[in-house]
């Protein structure tokens, strides 16, 4: 009676480990979830101009997984860091963003390349100056607006007006391409420099005139540093469906500035 009672003792014994040695059905957890088996992004490289942002678009596999959480992470947030998968180009060079299920720890990862807008060695601020001194927070914000005279002296440390002829170039069919586009919401004057394939968005700000706006988001007005006589000064300006790289007004009028360095 006991060797009987010790068999069966043996028996439970060993159908209890194997129960819990086997894996759950499906890759699934202890509880019979589904597992993460991979993630995957929508990008293996990315190419930004400072001060630009791009989304990555991260897919967990299987689309059934019971635990799709993910983290995200940059190799050099003084390139570019990232967060739930929007990357925001801080400074030239190269990072690497990496995301990660928390299931798992399954990876993928995208090399950003961060460059500045460049064009015939000189480089084009890619937000427009605001209060003096400082850029606006995003590259589709108009900024402050500025007279003839005021603007010589708006940019921040390090940073100058363009003359006539440095806006004639940016906007030259030589050296960039051109184009009408929305950027986030605000469309707006897009200028890809052909030399290294980096972009410039121009909102048009339209002009200030008795404390009220004109032709706001339909022209575009920045002073250059040249000036022709003691009233008049170079400008660009631009709308839908035309570019004057070299517009000439009064220097008591209000416009936006773009700076260069």
């Amino acid at each position: 009676m006991q060797k009987i009672l010790w068999l069966l003792l043996m028996a439970v014994s060993v159908l209890g480990a194997c129960k819990k040695d086997n894996p759950p059905p499906n890759g699934g957890g202890d509880d019979g979830s589904v597992r993460v088996t991979g993630v995957l992004l929508n990008a293996e490289t990315l190419s930004l101009t400072v001060g630009y942002v791009e989304t990555l678009i991260a897919t967990v596999v299987p689309s059934d997984a019971a635990n799709r959480e993910l983290t995200w992470s940059s190799s050099n947030p003084n390139v570019a860091v990232v967060e739930d998968g929007t990357v925001t180009a801080t400074g030239t060079g190269t990072a690497v963003i990496t995301v990660r299920t928390v299931d798992g720890g399954k990876t993928d990862a995208c090399t950003v390349t961060v460059g500045n807008m460049v064009v015939n060695g000189l480089i084009w601020a890619t937000h427009n100056v605001g209060e003096p001194g400082k850029f606006v927070a995003n590259p589709q914000d108009v900024g402050g607006y500025y007279t003839f005279d005021e603007a010589q002296t708006a940019c921040p440390a390090g940073w100058r007006l363009p003359t006539k002829n440095e806006m004639v170039s940016l906007v030259s069919n030589e050296n960039s391409l051109t184009s009408w586009v929305t950027l986030n919401g605000v469309e707006g004057l897009q200028i890809i420099s052909i030399q290294g394939s980096h972009v410039v968005f121009l909102p048009p700000g339209g002009y200030r005139s008795a404390g009220s706006i004109f032709g706001l988001r339909t022209t575009g007005n920045y002073w250059s540093s040249t000036s022709s006589n003691d009233n008049l000064a170079h400008y660009l300006t631009f709308t839908r469906h035309d570019i004057q790289s070299s517009g000439l007004n009064s220097r008591e009028s209000v416009y936006t500035i773009r700076c260069v360095k």
